[in-house]
């Protein structure tokens, strides 16, 4: 499983964007399952 725990802290909505994108293709290029952190509202 790949994580990225800073998701949505660097940068704002594009940066936010490519990162969300990049974690996924990153777990797809290594069949593997992606996980995403907590928010602050949950």
């Amino acid at each position: 499983m790949i994580g990225f725990n800073h998701l949505g802290r660097l940068g704002r909505i594009g940066n936010q964007m490519f990162q969300y994108a990049a974690l996924r293709g990153i777990a797809a290029n290594n069949n593997t399952n992606f996980c995403l952190p907590k928010w602050d509202n949950e």
